[in-house]
């Protein structure tokens, strides 16, 4: 039996025991928040197996493209994952738990009481993971095609329907499930990578790259992409309603906070192994494109075994990510879009719109995949600002403050996403000025937010004794003063919008935490 028969034999096993995995998992689907949230009975371990699946393959597979090109400055793209966590473990996590939340739109639309916004929230986050659905699936197939010579169709086709059948089936109860089988595989991949990328290409070899491969922290030119990277994840744990999902189905707040510990603990041997891995992939094929960089190590390894274990490790980086995603596409469909329509909607009723919906989603990541591969990185950017500027801001007051506005929130989220969108457009595929869309939306968000919000509530009103809050308006005052002082230097670096941004989001929570609305009572008395 060929080397190429071996990989393929394991790879149909694996979607097999994953598949009926599923059918399993179906038998304890009673009820939508069964399919939605695992009947928020997941265990510490639950929650690192599904959080893991989802981010530790995707992070792996990232940090050693990373790395390949830019050395150990690609570590950072874990730490900076890692910040997400520790974000949902102190402030959204709890907080999300304790209301018993499944998805961010219904908690936007409680807090702002506005059926629309669960509605346009509700798009948002599934157009969002069809696209990042589509992201991973595309990259499965690519691998597919090179390592295993498989047509684009077929390619697909395998991908999609080998994530489909469990999710489908057994929602978060399946992922929880085939969480513990990704992690295990992903891991193992890693440490196979690790130890015999080093071997193959000595360690030696590795000493003697460019030192700019040894350098830890970012390079001049590196520098924005990784405050990107901080900034897009510090707005994850707000956003991230894939990740948040997960979280929500911990039985309790300290289960849940535990998992998530435990995730962040598990990132550590990615962020040391992971850069070992591209390194040594760029001495053995130095002028390969980075992303071949996992697969062609694979394909060069000596032993079918080994060789195999990463194959089957990167197809359940796909999985991990792809279900995850669309689970909650589906979840977003049913739970905010449909009942938005059908407000009386029975639990059965959800199950049955959440699995057709995913179904959807699925003919719609085959179609994107196979007709429009190359557009993927145009909607994945549409995908960010969209989800980004409509949500983080209105998420941040929802959760801190008590002056809820329904028009400025309306006014902010249409706002904030036209100009983004506007903004990419304008000089596509480059960014106007340098200045990424997804910055420019934000700060004409939280802009038309802020003051819509102060406007409506002029007259009831008052400042506030907090200490946060001081810390918060001296942090985007001290950001404000670099923006005005560095000017040629951050425009130059494309840096001027991100700390624009920085220092009006670090404002905007100075007013949340500063201005209160004055109690009935206190009007009365004056």
């Amino acid at each position: 039996m060929s080397n190429q028969m071996i990989q393929i034999t394991f790879l149909v096993i694996s979607i097999i025991v994953l598949a009926y995995i599923g059918v399993l998992a179906q038998k304890r689907v009673k009820a939508h928040e069964d399919m939605s949230v695992g009947g928020r009975s997941f265990t510490a371990w639950s929650i690192f197996f599904s959080l893991f699946a989802f981010w530790g393959g995707n992070t792996i597979a990232s940090i050693v493209e990373l790395s390949h090109s830019n050395g150990i400055a690609g570590a950072w793209f874990g730490i900076a994952r890692m910040t997400m966590f520790v974000l949902i473990l102190f402030i959204t996590g709890g907080a999300f738990r304790k209301l018993a939340m499944i998805t961010l739109s219904d908690f936007i639309s409680q807090r702002f009481d506005s059926p629309f916004l669960r509605l346009l929230s509700g798009i948002i986050i599934a157009l969002n993971f069809t696209i990042f659905t589509v992201s991973s699936v595309v990259g499965a197939s690519a691998f597919f095609m090179a390592i295993l010579g498989w047509s684009v169709w077929a390619s697909v086709i395998f991908t999609v329907a080998s994530f489909l059948v469990y999710t489908t089936l057994g929602g978060m109860h399946a992922l929880s499930y085939n969480g513990k089988i990704l992690t295990v595989g992903q891991l193992l991949a890693l440490l196979v990578a690790a130890v015999m990328g080093i071997k193959m290409a000595g360690w030696a070899n590795i000493m003697q790259l460019e030192p700019r491969y040894f350098s830890i922290m970012p390079s001049f030119s590196y520098l924005n992409t990784t405050i990107m990277w901080f900034f897009t994840f510090i707005t994850n744990a707000f956003v991230a309603q894939a990740a948040l999902q997960i979280v929500m189905s911990c039985k309790t707040v300290n289960e849940g906070k535990k998992g998530v510990i435990y995730v962040a603990l598990g990132f550590v041997p990615i962020i040391v192994l992971a850069p070992l891995v591209g390194m040594a992939a760029k001495v053995m094929f130095p002028t390969i494109k980075s992303v071949q960089a996992m697969p062609m190590l694979a394909s060069s390894m000596p032993s079918v075994v080994l060789s195999t274990i990463v194959v089957i490790g990167l197809y359940f980086t796909t999985l991990g990510w792809a279900s995850s995603c669309i689970l909650s596409g589906g979840t977003v469909a049913a739970n905010d879009i449909y009942r938005y329509f059908v407000p009386n909607a029975s639990s059965e009723q959800l199950i049955k719109v959440s699995r057709i919906s995913i179904v959807i989603l699925a003919f719609l990541t085959i179609g994107f995949a196979v007709l429009i591969p190359s557009g993927v990185e145009f909607w994945t950017i549409v995908g960010f600002v969209l989800r980004n500027t409509a949500l983080f801001p209105l998420i941040l007051i929802g959760l801190f403050w008590g002056l809820i506005s329904k028009k400025a929130a309306i006014t902010s989220a249409l706002a904030g996403s036209i100009t983004g969108i506007a903004w990419y457009l304008i000089e596509f595929p480059a960014f106007l000025f340098g200045a990424h869309p997804m910055f420019v939306g934000m700060i004409v968000a939280i802009i038309v937010v802020t003051f819509g919000t102060l406007w409506e509530y002029r007259r009831q009103i008052r400042f506030a004794s907090s200490s946060t809050g001081i810390i918060f308006g001296l942090a985007g005052c001290a950001g404000a003063i670099v923006s005005i002082v560095l000017v040629p230097a951050l425009i130059n670096m494309k840096l001027m919008a991100a700390f624009i941004c920085f220092s009006l989001s670090f404002l905007f929570l100075a007013v949340i935490f500063l201005v209160k609305r004055v109690e009935q009572k206190e009007i009365t008395a004056n």
